[in-house]
């Protein structure tokens, strides 16, 4: 809600009580329902309130401690650290129409090649 700097502050409110969860509404949910809290968190006007972060609801703890695993694969196969050894897909052959000449398109390649 930090960037709602133009609605007034009543209709800030309004739309806070509006998405936010109710520790009262608790026994309504699914058995199996799950939180993930966004970071960062307005302790001052939670969305989630504070209490669901001790009970089982509280998924986020999970879902950053797989993040964590997931980013650093994925930041090792864009850093070349992992994946090497897979084979390479070849890439389909270019058709006729699909070819153009470099020249063509940047005409200014041709003279500074020297």
């Amino acid at each position: 809600f930090k960037r709602c700097g133009d609605l007034a502050h009543n209709a800030i409110s309004e739309l806070r009580d509006k998405v936010s969860f109710r520790p009262e509404w608790q026994s309504q949910l699914p058995q199996d329902a799950s939180f993930f809290q966004t970071l960062p968190r307005d302790t001052a006007h939670p969305i989630v309130p504070l209490a669901f972060d001790s009970l089982p609801l509280n998924k986020w703890d999970k879902v950053s401690q797989d993040g964590y695993y997931l980013f650093m694969v994925l930041l090792g196969m864009l850093f070349g650290r992992i994946g090497r050894s897979l084979p390479v897909a070849e890439a389909p052959p270019a058709s006729k129409e699909s070819e153009v000449d470099s020249d063509d398109v940047y005409p200014l390649t041709a003279s500074s090649r020297g």
